[in-house]
């Protein structure tokens, strides 16, 4: 026993002074881990200092970056306002004005009193508001000088855009009461800042997305905060620039800018409206010519006036000069001339025949609506008339003056029973909307056969196309401003670089396997089409994702219809390659030779791609609102090519080249019967004009077939692994740790791999039959 303890002592010293190198080498191993990780970070603030981008400095303003130094504040509604009773300064390259704003937030002199002859409210961004220019220099203040009877109210926000401005006017209106709305349309930058929701990569803001042909909703809230948010008021963020940058790029990857098809015509067309149904009228000056605007403020008899003379700076903007301005108020002076406001205003307003006005509107819009058959795109146009006529009786109802005329009072009493006609009717459409929903498939359209159907989606589709570049055009312009162009080009160089790693230490594992000797041979085939399967169904959706998300800039509804679209396609062509391996004959997993695995994997890939681009197709058509029935001619071309490719599969399973059946009689028979009827209950739906189910239905299958193929390798490998398994440290164990490259010992962690690739192939088959076009 002395002995034996004699000689334990120096193997168990032995064994500790192992250990502690080991441990010392693992600590010395961290500790240089970390030195490189605080050389790289160092390197890398050093360089952003030197750089000096101005997206990641701190202004001395950090909520909301813009022109007006510290005079604007977020909006919970509006995305940003400016603070009221302020008094600043701002400065750019051109001057330093003095700002003051009064209680409303407007760069004003308080309002306290009615003007005799009327109000003007003028709309606009920093033309308006009039950054460069002093109080008494911009326009507004000279036509109040030259028209002192009325009263002329800037409104001018520092960087709003035509629906931040709609939105303004209906929240100012009870106050100002305007009766002549004069909307300022800067060419520059208001069509972008209509399809946008983040504007100066800073601040987010509501934006008007188009629902239907001719209805337009409001978006965007809960409005997220400013992106400084996320870096100011935190010492340890504000001071290193790197912490700064990390803090914006996660801010812009939790809010992606949403860029939506160009509102801008719609949007005054609701501010027509909206003056209108209020007694007011709109006036439009335009920064310099538009074909497109010019042409609708026309059909519309909406008087306007071109300002493209007006003398402005180079530098900061191109604001008007104090001798533009003079331009400008002698332009839009001339215009109210020459359209007869002027001596319209000189009569009050009728309150009684406005309201009586309003109310023979809604007794109109309730006979359209008695008349059989109206169709939805009427009930669209008769919701966007209703509703500034709804919001001026309402307005009127809750006014609560207590010195009225007697004309005033009658009018007021009047709006009350108005404004719930108008609310019953409002509910109405609603309800009549819901009826004849396009998205319930069980409604019927026109036939396949129907020519019209064709020669209507033929007629709706350049409109569309139209549409759909427009919004392209403004998605890559927002790309390109915020430099999302540098940061997809990095993503992919970098998914690029871990591609081919991943491929060397595949090749280098390969080796290992090889090596490893004899493993079990059916095992080795389901990982081998594992292996593919998941790399075929991830890497292109992945790529996809990282870098759509890396430019932090999305198309409204089709950047989701995209991604949905890529997974679904790859899915299926992985499935399609894993399964009947069409190029490997080896590793297939159903008895099939090799003419019908090239034919069938060809049909599942053609119509999982097929399935991809429905997807993308429907979202483009929702981006843009396209008329019905383009959506009804994409759902009946889809049902026939898939059609085309189920009947092509039955034919090619009905024997094996030679003559060599496939399946037994039972097994063929019974998938023979279930594919026919699936292609008969397609024909049957597209020619009674079913194409939303007919589509549904052809979704449904294609996903079907994928996901239980996705299931059956699944099933394959995890029989193999979990189920025929024999003891462990048996020859059974041994072979299958060498088609990892493994010892015996470690098989747990090729397990481990495989169930967690077993999970994802599950939860793909799952996501993919659940979506639905």
């Amino acid at each position: 026993m002395h002995r034996q303890a004699s000689q334990l002592g120096p193997i168990s010293r032995q064994t500790l002074i192992v250990r502690v190198a080991s441990i010392v080498a693992l600590v010395r191993g961290l500790l240089v881990f970390g030195f490189i990780m605080a050389a790289v970070l160092c390197v890398g603030e050093v360089l952003l200092r030197i750089l000096d981008f101005s997206a990641i400095r701190i202004p001395e303003n950090s909520s909301v970056v813009l022109n007006g130094g510290d005079a604007v504040q977020p909006d919970a509604e509006l995305g940003w306002a400016q603070i009221p009773n302020v008094v600043t300064q701002s400065t750019t390259a051109n001057r330093t004005v003095s700002v003051r704003h009064n209680s409303l937030g407007l760069r004003e002199k308080e309002l306290n009193d009615d003007a005799s002859g009327g109000t003007f409210v003028f709309l606009g961004d920093s033309m308006v508001w009039g950054l460069d220019a002093e109080v008494g220099e911009r326009f507004t203040d000279l036509l109040q000088n030259e028209l002192p009877r009325y009263r002329m109210v800037n409104a001018g926000v520092l960087g709003f855009g035509t629906d931040q401005e709609l939105l303004l006017v209906q929240r100012l209106w009870s106050r100002l009461k305007p009766r002549v709305v004069v909307l300022t349309f800067s060419n520059d930058n208001d069509r972008d800042d209509n399809t946008s929701s983040l504007r100066y990569q800073t601040n987010y803001k509501p934006y008007f997305a188009q629902v239907a042909e001719g209805e337009w909703q409001i978006r965007g809230y809960p409005l997220p905060p400013p992106t400084r948010a996320y870096v100011s008021g935190k010492p340890w963020v504000e001071k290193f620039a790197l912490a700064r940058a990390a803090g914006l790029a996660w801010a812009g990857l939790r809010y992606n800018e949403l860029i939506v098809p160009d509102p801008t015509e719609d949007l005054v067309e609701m501010l027509r409206r909206t003056a209108q149904a209020r007694g007011a009228v709109l006036v439009v000056g335009l920064q310099r010519r538009d074909a497109k605007l010019e042409a609708y403020l026309q059909l519309r008899h909406v008087p306007y006036v071109t300002l493209e003379d007006a003398a402005r700076y180079e530098l900061a903007g191109g604001h008007w000069t104090p001798d533009g301005n003079r331009l400008v108020a002698g332009r839009y002076l001339g215009l109210f001339e020459k359209a007869g406001i002027l001596s319209a205003l000189a009569q009050p307003t009728d309150l009684s025949a406005l309201t009586e006005r309003n109310g023979r509107a809604i007794a109109e819009i309730a006979a359209r609506l008695d008349r059989v058959g109206a169709s939805r795109a009427d009930l669209i146009a008769a919701s966007t008339e209703l509703e500034p006529i709804r919001a001026a009786l309402h307005a009127l109802a809750a006014n609560s003056e207590r010195e009225q005329s007697p004309q005033y009072a009658a009018a007021v009493q009047r709006a009350g029973p108005l404004a719930s006609e108008a609310d019953r009717l409002a509910g109405r459409i609603s309800a009549l909307r819901r009826e004849l929903s396009s998205t319930n498939p069980w409604i019927p359209s026109a036939s396949v056969l129907s020519p019209s159907l064709w020669l209507q989606a033929a007629a709706a589709l350049p409109p569309a196309l139209e549409r759909l570049v427009g919004q392209g055009r403004f998605w890559i312009a927002a790309v390109r401003d915020g430099g999302g162009a540098w940061r997809g080009t990095a993503v992919l160089l970098v998914l690029t670089v871990l591609y081919i790693v991943m491929g060397i230490v595949w090749l280098w594992w390969r080796q290992r396997i090889i090596a490893a000797g004899d493993g079990d041979a059916y095992f080795a085939k389901t990982l081998s089409s594992l292996r593919g399967f998941l790399r075929i169904a991830l890497t292109l959706p992945i790529v996809v994702i990282i870098v759509g998300e890396a430019l932090e800039v999305r198309m409204f509804e089709i950047s989701r219809s995209v991604y949905i679209g890529t997974i679904v396609a790859s899915f299926g062509q992985a499935v399609a390659f894993a399964v009947l391996a069409p190029q490997a004959r080896w590793r297939r997993l159903i008895g099939a030779d090799d003419g019908m695995a090239r034919g069938l994997a060809l049909d599942l890939g053609a119509a999982a791609i097929s399935l991809g681009w429905f997807y993308i197709l429907l979202g483009m058509c929702r981006a843009v609102a396209a008329p019905a029935v383009l959506s009804t001619a994409i759902n009946m071309l889809f049902v026939m090519l898939i059609a085309a490719i189920l009947l092509h599969a039955l034919l090619l399973t009905r024997r094996a080249a030679g003559g060599e059946r496939v399946w037994s009689l039972r097994q063929r028979s019974a998938v023979g019967v279930a594919g026919w009827i699936c292609l008969a209950l397609m024909v049957l739906a597209l020619l009674a004009g079913y194409g939303a189910l007919a589509a549904s239905f052809a979704a449904f299958v294609v996903s079907l077939v994928a996901a239980i193929g996705a299931l059956y390798l699944l099933y394959a490998v995890g029989k193999v692994l979990y189920v025929d398994r024999y003891a462990p440290n048996g020859p059974r164990e041994a072979a299958l740790a060498g088609n990892f490259g493994l010892a015996e010992g470690w098989l747990w962690l090729g397990e481990g791999l495989t169930t967690g690739a077993i999970v994802a192939g599950i939860a793909l088959a799952a996501f993919v039959l659940i979506v639905r076009p």
